[in-house]
């Protein structure tokens, strides 16, 4: 349900690999390399539904893949030479919305800040009259998913709940709000944590999910940033579900990755676009169920879909 959208009219394409040309009915999606990456892996089908979707205003979306050394003066560039309805700028652009905004008074400015500590923990940019900001109401759905999790593991009668996590504030936040339902679920007896250092190495990480199964956890809730594979290699070999985020739809772990906490991009983008300028906007996550075990009954209230494998 996440990359669906509802009553979008797909924009023609022009065969033979040409793209369309950029006019005042489009925003331009700025792109960093790594980000896109990231979220393309969590999202496969994501670039080919902006290339398909039309704005609430007849507007389109294009898409800049900005692959040099100084993203921001490749954007100035793109910019200079070609006239957009407003400019759509992704992590780590995003840092930089406030001169991209004094240097176009004229364009609309929709700041995407949700992925990353970096760009979490960074201030929101004053930006001016132009700049829309975007953030995730990650927190409430990750309290949905500790919910959720302790009355799956009730349903159950047996096994805990892991926490490994690092010790950065967004992680900290990330794993209060989870236990924050885990406990009004009545699973706090059941939580196990451990913290690793964002720095650690796979022996170290190994070392941590072993002392984690040792006290019978059943699924293992990781904030472990770019460990989060490697963990998930060791889960799956020893046969423990995890709770992830932004793995909801992406390839690999289908029946180890028991839940995931999804921040919908596209969701996003349209809401910030959509919003007023000088305004800021929040955008809910989504709790995904995986396709390891069936979802307790009557906690449809706690899960906002249910994930299928093609």
């Amino acid at each position: 349900m996440v990359l669906a959208v509802a009553g979008v009219m797909p924009i023609l394409i022009l065969a033979g690999g040409c793209a369309r040309q950029d006019t005042e009915d489009t925003y331009l999606v700025a792109l960093e390399a790594p980000f896109w990456r990231a979220v393309t892996e969590a999202y496969p089908e994501l670039e080919a539904e902006l290339r398909a979707s039309v704005l609430a205003d007849g507007r389109a979306l294009s898409i800049a893949h900005l692959d040099a050394e100084e993203p921001l003066d490749a954007l100035h560039a793109r910019l200079a030479r070609s006239r957009h309805a407003g400019v759509v700028l992704t992590p780590l652009l995003s840092l930089q919305a406030e001169e991209v905004a004094a240097a176009h008074p004229d364009l609309r400015v929709v700041v995407l800040t949700w992925t990353g500590e970096a760009a979490a923990e960074a201030a929101t940019p004053a930006g001016g009259p132009n700049v829309t900001s975007v953030s995730f109401l990650r927190n409430d759905a990750l309290e949905r998913a500790g919910r959720l999790l302790a009355v799956y593991l009730a349903d159950q009668q047996e096994g805990r709940i892991g926490i490994l996590a690092t010790g950065g504030s967004v992680e900290r936040a990330h794993v209060a709000a989870f236990r924050r339902g885990v406990t009004n679920a009545g699973g706090a007896a059941r939580v196990t944590e451990r913290r690793i250092d964002r720095s650690a190495d796979s022996a170290a990480l190994k070392r941590s999910l072993a002392a984690l199964q040792r006290s019978e956890v059943q699924v293992v809730y990781l904030e472990v940033g770019s460990l989060t594979g490697a963990a998930l290699e060791t889960l799956a070999r020893d046969g423990t579900f995890a709770m992830v985020r932004n793995w909801g739809y992406r390839s690999g772990f289908e029946e180890t990755v028991l839940l995931s906490v999804n921040d919908p991009p596209l969701e996003a983008l349209r809401a910030g676009v959509d919003a007023d300028p000088g305004s800021s906007v929040e955008v809910a996550s989504e709790v995904v169920w995986g396709t390891g075990a069936p979802p307790p009954d009557g906690a449809e209230d706690l899960y906002d879909a249910v994930r299928t494998i093609p």
